[in-house]
């Protein structure tokens, strides 16, 4: 089942009266764990998680429900502070901790539930993209025969495969 364990409260974070906030910070920890700017060579430690937070709930619109949640009437007034949504994200289930073995430190990361629906609600605002890995290869041959033999058409197919290498994913 999936509301069972550490998934009992997986979508607490989305029906609070902060669920705007809570919303732009699960879109910015999947853009900085697995977006197309993340870099892996970077530990993913509390202090840059509360960094990507902070910006994030900054940049949300602070919407308040038609309804008055209990839970979250000190986020009303005023701001969600990073560290609580930190904790919030982990109770529900979003974000785990775990020992990296390269640097011996704690580091979070997006549980596999976390990021399966993290990619969902960050997909919303940015199309995903799909590489044609037979394109790629047919430029580089196109390129590679132009080099070799200097005829002009190889580097019109060329330049034709490298449009299509990628485009907008449509219908799939």
């Amino acid at each position: 089942m999936f509301f069972e364990g550490k998934q009992a409260h997986f979508f607490k974070p989305l029906y609070v009266t902060a669920r705007e906030r809570y919303a732009f910070a699960i879109k910015a920890l999947y853009e900085r764990l697995y977006g197309p700017e993340s870099l892996s060579s970077q530990r993913f430690d509390r202090q840059a998680a509360l960094d990507t937070l902070e910006r994030a709930i900054a940049q949300a619109p602070a919407t308040i429900a038609a309804y008055d949640d209990p839970a979250s009437t000190q986020i009303l007034a005023g701001q969600l502070e990073p560290a609580v949504c930190l904790r919030e994200l982990e109770e529900a289930g979003w974000l785990e901790t775990y020992m990296d073995a390269a640097s011996v430190t704690k580091t979070w990361r997006l549980t596999a539930t976390g990021k399966k629906f993290a990619r969902q609600l960050w997909e919303l605002e940015h199309p995903p993209t799909r590489t044609r890995h037979r394109n790629m290869r047919s430029c580089a041959a196109s390129l590679a025969a132009y080099v070799l033999k200097g005829d002009a058409d190889d580097l019109l197919d060329a330049r034709g495969y490298a449009e299509q290498v990628t485009s907008p994913r449509s219908g799939l």
